[in-house]
């Protein structure tokens, strides 16, 4: 079998048994000992990761993943496991986890077993794709799509979670996507009961619908979210609630979070709560409609703490412009927001730090609900009240520090002012923290500038392991070092892109590679070819401009044109 890695550090237990891979194109022996003998369903690799107490994870390359097994059984279910991690979003050749791509390489848990849905939602649909039962935190399901469940049933909970649906557990899930599910009752993406409630990081759920809880229904002990998305989710029928988020537990937390273009035909069209304790920080909820209460509504003996929030061109039929965005009748009705922005704003609902000004998104009609230079919302939040960073997403091991990364994996403290490198004073009100000039690729140094300071740590990343074979790296390693780097492109580079006009001659002559008496694009085709070298420090991640797992000549070519000397 294969060895569990971590994917921060790329470094590898080396526990026998520990990582099971599945590949439903694969065709080995299918025992699930490496990708040439992957096994072709995932139901397989859980089954064997239930007996073998050394298996902790499971890879899944990129494909489609049904629960049925061909059955047309609408009861099954992918049923995760205590102390396995399944890993989606692999091509299916990685021998390390943070090689993987699950935007490039989508796993698709689908429960639309026939494959005929189309526009219409036929009966033949899993009732769930994902459950989970008793669980713990380390149950784990990471970079997954999720999607086509139908729950319509009528007995033991098949009308409820159609994406996912959990009983008495907490697991983990990340970097998932779960869309187009539908349940005729409670919870449409996910829904979550009883004792315990998972963790969510960098998930979104849209376009799910269900009665109540379009995006999710929760009615457990607890509930995170943390730099999740839900959008355009439904609540459709006369009661509806809560077109995104419906939370009737004890505590729920919302951190880095847009609930947005949500719509219940009944209340709540972003955020409805009802009992227990709902916290949110640095969350925009945009652009939700309903018959009552458009964006977040506080109800029943909820005790609300919302800060550094915007709230913001929600809609209801029933309220005032400021009604419409946030309402509560909750245990502490007044002064429960503070530091935050609600559009229509009067005071009335007390707190402190609180403003109505606009916050000028980038552009609504897209969905796209960043700050631009002109919002009112930037360096307006309260420091104070950033949220800690309890799910550690820098990975540094500090869950006491407020939390680093806005809702694009952006840095979080940013001084608006454009003064390069100086760290705000205040942070921005809302989920994303407008970014002065973008991301500042090949800026490592973040001085404001990308120059030779930037250059030696990009090349202090393409440098230092070799990157040729057993047969040598040929004409392209200039130098005669064993690796082909910048070291070899520094001398070829004046060759290449100068004025050489006629034959080569001088220095030049070493890199012509094809031997035709001129130093071209097909020398620099070549020495490209060579030019791989895989950066073994995760610290390097920031030099992969285009995010394919090698810090190669392609990267060089991003840095260089950002480069400002």
């Amino acid at each position: 079998y294969g060895h569990a890695c971590n994917e921060e550090t790329d470094t590898c237990a080396g526990v026998q048994a520990a990582v099971l891979y599945v590949n439903h194109a694969a065709d080995g022996a299918n025992d699930g000992s490496s990708w040439a003998d992957a096994f072709c369903d995932l139901h397989d690799a859980l089954a064997a990761a239930s007996l073998d107490p050394f298996i902790s994870e499971i890879w899944v390359a990129q494909g489609t993943y049904r629960p049925d097994r061909n059955t047309g059984d609408r009861s099954a279910s992918f049923a995760l496991l205590d102390g396995v991690a399944v890993y989606g979003g692999f091509r299916g050749d990685e021998a390390v986890l943070r090689r993987r791509d699950f935007v490039r390489y989508p796993t698709i848990l689908c429960g639309d077993m026939e494959d005929n849905d189309g526009q219409n939602w036929p009966y033949e649909n899993s009732y769930h794709v994902v459950t989970a039962s008793g669980n713990g935190r380390s149950a784990v399901l990471d970079g997954f799509t999720i999607r086509r469940g139908f729950a319509d049933g009528y007995v033991d909970g098949q009308g409820y979670g159609a994406g996912v649906y959990m009983v008495d557990g907490g697991p983990k899930l990340r970097n998932c996507v779960i869309e187009e599910n539908r349940a005729s009752d409670y919870g449409g993406g996910l829904y979550a009961t009883g004792l315990g409630g998972p963790i969510l990081i960098d998930c979104l759920l849209r376009d799910n619908e269900a009665r109540n809880g379009g995006g999710l229904e929760a009615v457990c002990e607890s509930l995170s979210l943390t730099n999740c998305v839900v959008s355009g989710n439904t609540a459709s029928w006369y009661y509806a609630r809560a077109g995104g988020i419906s939370w009737g537990g004890q505590q729920i937390d919302l951190i880095n979070c847009t609930v947005a273009d949500n719509v219940s035909t009944g209340t709540g069209g972003g955020i409805l709560a009802t009992t227990g304790t709902l916290v949110m920080r640095n969350c925009t909820v945009a652009g939700n409609q309903s018959a009552y209460r458009g964006g977040l509504n506080v109800q029943g003996d909820t005790f609300a703490s919302v800060s550094n929030s915007i709230f913001w061109g929600n809609v209801s039929s029933d309220a005032n412009l400021e009604g419409a965005q946030i309402s509560s009748n909750g245990v502490n009705s007044n002064g429960f927001i503070n530091d935050s922005c609600v559009q229509g704003w009067t005071g009335v609902l007390g707190g402190e730090g609180n403003i109505g000004d606009d916050p000028r998104f980038l552009n609504v009609s897209a969905g796209n609900y960043r700050l631009t230079v002109a919002s009112g919302c930037v360096d307006r939040g309260n420091n104070a009240r950033v949220a800690a960073d309890v799910n550690d997403l820098d990975g540094d091991g500090d869950t006491s520090e407020p939390v680093p990364y806005d809702l694009d994996r952006n840095p979080r403290f940013i001084n608006a002012s454009g003064e390069p490198g100086m760290r705000s004073v205040t942070v921005d009100m809302g989920a994303f923290e407008f970014q002065v000039a973008g991301p500042a690729t090949g800026d490592f140094d973040e001085d404001g500038d990308v120059d030779a300071a930037d250059y030696e740590t990009f090349v202090g990343c393409m440098t230092g392991i070799s990157a040729c074979g057993p047969m040598g790296c040929g004409p392209a390693d200039i130098d005669g070092d064993d690796d082909v780097d910048l070291n070899d492109f520094d001398g070829m580079a004046p060759c290449v892109f100068g004025p050489t006009v006629g034959p080569v001659a001088g220095d030049c002559a070493r890199f012509d590679l094809n031997a035709d008496q001129h130093v071209d694009l097909r020398d620099f085709a070549l020495f490209q070819a060579e030019f791989v070298s895989p950066y073994p420090n995760p610290a390097c991640d920031l030099a992969d401009f285009d995010a394919d797992g090698v810090v190669d000549i392609l990267d060089f070519a991003i840095f260089q044109q950002a480069y400002t000397g």
